[in-house]
């Protein structure tokens, strides 16, 4: 499984039904998910490493 898809099945999927009743998720929730995405390297991956980004290519 790509590191992608198991980070949408643990930490997006759980809050869809939330999301789609509320319109919006608790900041707490919102937080938590924003640190999965840096814990699994997903933010800004084409931005350099010193701006907060993973410093990957897209060529």
């Amino acid at each position: 499984m790509r590191p992608g898809a198991g980070f949408a099945e643990k930490h997006l999927f759980p809050h869809e039904e939330e999301l789609d009743v509320n319109d919006h998720l608790p900041e707490e929730t919102e937080e938590a998910i924003r640190q999965a995405v840096r814990d699994y390297h997903l933010n800004a991956v084409n931005h350099a490493v010193e701006w907060g980004g993973q410093g990957r290519s897209s060529s």
